[in-house]
């Protein structure tokens, strides 16, 4: 026995017609025949007497029908206070990249409290793969990513920004003062680079492998604090978005790179799972206003 069975059966005593239940319910006339005929053999009982012009409930079905709401009213308002409380849940469990996260996350953070100020974020800083991952699993319920690869099929994405990749270096560095810089110029230049999984990565080492050249990385390494003390000493530069780091007030160069790529920054989340009232203010903000650097 089903739920859905003891439902369906309430609405066919209630009309005393399969004719009229099936419309309803929007459930075809062989379903709810099977439905009786299943409740039937399953309790070694009939339920209505099969006249010509409809059915009759048996004294069988009338206790069943009184018995099967006592199962059918308590579930029906837990369904109902499940229902009312995930669409008053506001917290979004949210997995932010740890460089892509300085630029972006503050921009959304202000923006999500002037327009839903009772939206709450639960962050996990997260290389933007293991986001992806966790997003996926379930894990999280939604994430700032940057993409260069195709998501898994039940990830759900916005794109919310193009943020450019820069090269950043001491500005007692010789090459400082160019206004754009190409691979080959800086492919002995000391590199400190974010890990191996990220975008950006792959990025510069297409770039540097489309010219056969193996660059200089001396270090891998997700602090940012470290990266600007490599930096400011002229110890090692860095690829990395820009705006991760204000040359106004730091001891470093900003340059841009040929072509002035862009990393595609997204808002992912899982389109199988329920959407809580805080993930769907999340992604209407973000649809509505995309973040403009």
């Amino acid at each position: 026995m089903k739920l859905s069975q003891l439902q369906y059966f309430e609405v066919i005593c209630k009309y005393s017609n399969i004719t009229k239940a099936s419309e309803v319910l929007h459930v075809s006339q062989p379903t709810l025949s099977g439905v009786i005929n299943e409740l039937e053999k399953e309790f070694g009982v009939t339920l209505f007497y099969r006249q010509r012009n409809g059915i009759t409930i048996t004294e069988d079905g009338e206790k069943l029908l009184e018995l099967s709401k006592t199962v059918t009213v308590p579930a029906e308002n837990l369904i109902q206070k499940m229902r009312e409380r995930g669409s008053a849940n506001h917290t979004v469990r949210m997995g932010i990249p740890i460089m892509t996260g300085t630029v972006i996350f503050p921009l959304v953070f202000r923006m999500l409290q002037d327009q839903y100020p009772d939206t709450k974020l639960e962050i996990t800083e997260a290389i933007s793969p293991d986001s992806i991952s966790m997003v996926s699993e379930g894990l999280l319920d939604a994430a700032i990513v940057s993409c260069d690869r195709p998501l898994p099929a039940a990830v759900e994405s916005i794109t919310i920004c193009k943020l450019p990749i820069r090269f950043y270096m001491s500005i007692d560095n010789p090459l400082a003062y160019m206004t754009e810089l190409d691979y080959a110029t800086i492919k002995d230049t000391p590199l400190v680079m974010f890990s191996t999984k990220t975008t950006i990565y792959r990025f510069v080492m297409n770039e540097f492998s489309k010219l056969g050249i193996t660059p200089n990385i001396i270090l891998h390494s997700g602090n940012l604090y470290a990266i600007r003390n490599l930096l400011n000493n002229d110890s090692a530069s860095a690829f990395l978005y820009d705006g991760i780091l204000d040359p106004k007030e730091e001891n470093i160069a900003c340059i841009p790179l040929p072509g002035d790529p862009r990393a595609d920054i997204r808002l992912i989340w899982n389109r199988n799972h329920n959407q809580s009232a805080g993930l769907k203010n999340l992604i209407k903000m973000l649809k509505n206003n995309p973040i403009e650097l």
